[in-house]
């Protein structure tokens, strides 16, 4: 246990995100053909305000596209302070940019607000450049469904909401391999698998006693959205 928080102390990603109004989003999950963007925004967000009774204007995670990833990594006795990308570069560079870098060095994360806005922007994002992390985040949902975490309609939402983004990439894999590749995943601990599983829409909750058998019978279900997507 000991050395697990000291590995931990000696890989430290903060990291922060800068975001705008997705307009072009915001036009295809709500319909919206006519105006120009500046009104489109505005539009969206008092749609919010009648949504929240205004409490807010600020809009849900997958209306924000990323404009900037800034992050201080501390890595053993280093310490580096930088952004993912350059000026200049498109949403879609930075957001892969920022997913390499977690795969690579699989570091802890630690932000303000992270697990409600930045981490939820940053999957939704990946989700629209074509990453296969939808097909993740979909069967995260339909595990939350299995365990009683999420209604049935709240499960559909979601997944209506990933789908808005349009068709999720195509890829293959056998229902093994999909398996032994989640005893690598970056959240496990002390060779316990964890998972990040949705307690209602857009509250998410670290699970660390996902069995095989659940886990397997989550995968069996992916596969077949993935043949179903792919006739």
């Amino acid at each position: 246990m000991a050395e697990e928080i000291v590995t931990i102390l000696q890989n430290i990603l903060v990291f922060d995100i800068e975001t705008v109004p997705d307009v072009a989003g915001g036009r295809r999950v709500h319909d919206i053909a006519l105006g120009d963007d500046a009104g489109v925004a505005e539009l969206l967000q008092h749609q919010r305000r009648i949504e929240t009774q205004g409490a807010t204007e600020f809009l849900r995670p997958y209306l924000h596209r990323v404009v900037a990833i800034s992050a201080l990594w501390w890595q053993g006795e280093q310490v580096k302070l930088n952004s993912f990308g350059k000026a200049d570069d498109d949403e879609a560079t930075l957001v892969a940019a920022f997913f390499q870098f977690i795969q690579r060095h699989a570091p802890q994360l630690v932000s303000w607000n992270g697990a409600a806005f930045d981490l939820p922007v940053l999957h939704y994002r990946a989700l629209l450049h074509g990453e296969a992390i939808g097909w993740g985040m979909l069967a995260a949902t339909e595990l939350s469904r299995m365990r009683g975490l999420l209604t049935g309609a709240q499960a559909n939402r979601i997944s209506s909401v990933l789908h808005a983004y349009g068709p999720l990439p195509r890829f293959r894999a056998t229902a093994e391999k999909l398996f032994t590749a989640t005893a690598r995943d970056k959240k496990n601990r002390a060779g316990a698998r964890r998972f990040v599983l949705a307690e209602s829409v857009g509250k998410a909750v670290i699970v660390p006693d996902v069995t095989d058998a659940e886990l397997r019978t989550v995968i069996e279900w992916l596969l077949a959205r993935i043949r179903e997507a792919g006739k």
